[in-house]
């Protein structure tokens, strides 16, 4: 029976997950704070101003300072608008909205995060503009 035991948790490797914290802000205010992903964040076009910036923090258990990380920021068609880079698992993604709003007539877009070693893109949050 031990050794059943033993060839089964040999052969069956158990799924680590770590726990994930992510922060938006438009400039300084707070937007979201969550420890899930998928969610989604509202905005209403009339608030958004020239020059508004936006910050991701990412934040999990089990930090890395020199692994490669990607943003991906994409259109309901999922058409990539914006890829930011960074080394480390805190170092947080700036940019101004209006990268993202001038190019597009969408109202939806999807924001993916990359880290080295992973080997597919997790989606962070949905942020819709009415």
């Amino acid at each position: 029976m031990h050794v059943l035991f033993l060839l089964a948790s040999l052969i069956i490797k158990p799924h680590l997950d770590t726990v994930d914290n992510w922060q938006v802000y438009q400039n300084k205010k707070l937007l979201a704070a969550y420890n899930t992903t998928g969610e989604t964040i509202a905005l209403k076009r009339n608030q958004i101003k020239q020059g508004d910036l936006i910050t991701i923090n990412y934040f999990r258990d089990t930090p890395c300072s020199t692994c490669s990380t990607q943003l991906y920021i994409e259109d309901a068609n999922n058409a990539i608008l914006k890829t930011l880079k960074a080394k480390g698992t805190f170092t947080p993604f700036k940019f101004t909205l209006n990268d993202i709003l001038k190019n597009t007539k969408t109202s939806t877009y999807l924001f993916y995060r990359l880290e080295d070693g992973q080997n597919s893109r997790k989606l962070l949050f949905k942020l819709m503009i009415r």
